[in-house]
């Protein structure tokens, strides 16, 4: 169902920013020195625990709200410019750089979607 699929999406996104985080900790350790490093990738953790504990708490009063549900819907479709973007750079790249439409057509593809899942 809705539910274990945003587990799923939730876990994926958390593995995702765990070797993101992980990435950019070996980078930084090199150019900095361990301390400051240290205090450094200390605290997107620590933003994310605090996060992760104010969603906790606030979670069960906010979910029928109409700013929550803006920004859930701001969050998803800044997420699929994000990706939307990036593909289009990778379809430049390759033999289809010439082709506007990908991203009108991948648009349109969400706009149905999203009217399946509001009218079936």
């Amino acid at each position: 169902g809705g539910t274990t699929s945003g587990l799923m999406l939730a876990l994926a996104a958390a593995i995702e920013s765990a070797f993101l985080g992980f990435s950019f900790t070996v980078a930084l350790l090199r150019a900095t020195r361990r301390r400051c490093a240290a205090v450094i990738a200390a605290l997107p953790c620590l933003m994310m625990v605090t996060s992760a504990v104010t969603a906790g708490v606030w979670a069960e009063g906010i979910q029928t709200t109409a700013a929550f549900s803006g920004m859930l819907s701001f969050s998803l479709i800044a997420l699929l410019f994000m990706i939307l973007e990036e593909l289009l750079v990778e379809a430049r790249a390759t033999r289809f750089g010439g082709l506007w439409a990908i991203g009108i057509w991948f648009y349109i593809g969400f706009l149905m979607s999203i009217t399946f899942d509001i009218f079936l």
